[in-house]
C-alpha cells in the first residue's frame, strides 16, 4: 500500500469553492467538484479530505483558509456529502486503494 497523500485543498492553499468562485463561468461548480472529487478518491494514495470541503466551504485568503468550523453556519450539501460517502464505500468494497501502478524508470 501507498503511503502518497492526495488532496484538493488543505491548510497552505486556497480552498477548492474559493478557486471555483474566481472562476466562475457557470453554475457548474458542483459537477467540477464532483468529477475532482472521483478522482482523489479513485486515484493512486491516500486520500485527504479538508475539512468542511463537503459544505462548499469557502475560505479565501490566509487565515481564512482555516477558519472556524461552524456547523450551525456551515451545513454539509447533501449531494456532495452523499457523494462522498459513496466513494469511501466503493473505494473500500473494490480496494482501489491497494492499487500500485508499475512505475517504469
Amino acid at each position: 500500500m501507498s503511503v502518497l497523500t492526495t488532496f484538493i485543498d488543505n491548510h497552505d492553499v486556497k480552498r477548492i469553492w474559493n478557486l471555483l468562485m474566481q472562476k466562475r463561468a457557470d453554475n457548474e461548480d458542483s459537477a467540477k467538484v464532483l468529477n475532482i472529487l472521483t478522482y482523489l478518491y479513485m486515484s493512486y494514495g491516500i486520500p485527504i479530505l479538508y475539512y468542511a470541503t463537503e459544505s462548499k466551504f469557502n475560505g479565501g485568503d490566509d487565515p481564512l483558509i482555516r477558519d472556524l468550523y461552524d456547523p450551525f453556519r456551515h451545513t454539509p450539501d447533501p449531494l456532495i456529502y452523499k457523494y462522498i460517502k459513496i466513494l469511501n464505500e466503493v473505494r473500500t468494497m473494490h480496494q482501489t486503494y491497494d492499487f500500485e501502478p508499475e512505475f517504469r524508470h
